[in-house]
């Protein structure tokens, strides 16, 4: 054996540790604690988002209050019916001046009646007007016919034949809806338009069958007498 390898040898056997490390450590009672890991540190992000969308959320709350708030509160409407009305005798002529009749009945000189409609338990509330048997005729238009008109005034007035103005199918001048009954006996003609704060509904009969009740005829009573 050569001299190099006796003294690597001495070597070796001089630093190699008679007992293991964890038998020393048991003799001695020594204990060495495993390293803990590291703590997060705590954070208040999270926190400051959620107040933040608290604080916008109530913020848009208080700003939409003020607007809730002013939203008028509209009473449900209260209807009245033919036997809740009272009927005051009116002259067409006040009715003229108080702009509520078409300017064409201002030469009218035959008619039934002329009344004004009020609520039976409220007679300050005028419900509207009804015209009968109104003839109206312009000797430059070669059309004469009768006609009863409501004008209404208050839209809970339920008027006598108020369903005949219902789902009314023609037009004409994108003011006026009319339609043409198909009975024989009983042909007539249902127009309705509105005008300020009033609303038309005209029936409109053959006065002693001197012009029919048609589309061409109807049409030109719209034209040059309403």
């Amino acid at each position: 054996m050569s001299k190099d390898s006796e003294i690597r040898k001495a070597i070796e056997k001089e630093f190699k540790p008679k007992k293991s490390f964890d038998e020393f450590c048991g003799e001695h009672n020594l204990v060495f604690k495993e390293e803990q890991p590291k703590r997060k540190t705590f954070s208040f992000e999270w926190i400051k988002a959620i107040l933040a969308s608290a604080v916008c959320v109530a913020a848009i709350v208080l700003m939409l209050i003020p607007f809730a708030n002013s939203i008028p509160v509209v009473p449900p409407i209260k209807y009245y019916g033919e036997d809740e009305v009272n009927v005051v005798n009116v002259s067409y002529i006040k009715l003229m001046e108080d702009g509520i009749l078409p300017q064409s009945f201002e030469d009218i000189e035959l008619y039934n009646r002329i009344v004004q409609i009020q609520a039976q338990e409220d007679n300050d509330l005028i419900l509207g007007y009804l015209l009968e048997n109104v003839v109206l005729y312009n000797e430059d238009v070669p059309v004469v016919f009768e006609l009863d008109m409501v004008v209404r005034s208050y839209k809970g007035y339920l008027f006598a034949q108020i369903d005949s103005f219902d789902n009314l199918k023609l037009a004409y001048k994108e003011m006026y809806e009319y339609d043409i009954s198909n009975e024989m006996k009983k042909k007539e003609a249902y127009i309705k338009f509105a005008k300020n704060d009033f609303e038309y509904f005209i029936t409109l009969k053959e006065y002693k069958s001197l012009t029919e009740i048609n589309k061409d005829n109807v049409e030109l009573f719209l034209e040059h007498l309403i």
